[in-house]
């Protein structure tokens, strides 16, 4: 979900497709695609479009306690208040690249693919049925 963010792609040209693939209305879009798209039994690829979506749920639900969505208490929010002279933005730049990196510190990622799948012709059709209209391209 943050692949389009502005510091990581096209200056911030597709920060919005990043923004709503956090939310409801992209997994809705997304169910609804598969459903129309691709009835049971599902093969392989559907298998792996489904399995990319729940990673992206993952992101969805991680978020809410990184970002103290809706809560009172998150990460973001408790790192601001000690370490942060109560400055959730800054918590914010810092915690988000600092837990990337982190977490590649300290965890053995071996078992990840090199290359990763992205169902990048589903997703395009999911945004087109999310928005209404062609917001994000092949060439992106």
């Amino acid at each position: 979900p943050d692949a389009f963010y502005p510091s990581i792609c096209e200056r911030g040209k597709f920060h919005d497709v990043s923004e709503s693939t956090h939310w409801t209305p992209f997994l809705n879009a997304s169910v609804h695609y598969i459903r129309e798209n691709y009835p049971l039994p599902w093969e392989k690829d559907t298998e792996k479009l489904v399995a990319f979506l729940f990673g992206v749920t993952s992101h969805m639900a991680a978020d809410v306690s990184w970002h103290s969505l809706g809560i009172e208490q998150g990460f973001l929010r408790t790192m601001g208040a000690v370490d942060f002279h109560g400055s959730y933005s800054e918590a914010h730049s810092a915690g988000d690249f600092g837990g990337d990196v982190l977490s590649q510190f300290e965890f053995n990622f071996n078992y990840l693919a090199r290359r990763w799948y992205v169902p990048v012709e589903d997703l395009l059709e999911i945004y087109k049925q999310l928005y209404g209209r062609e917001v994000i391209t092949r060439s992106a």
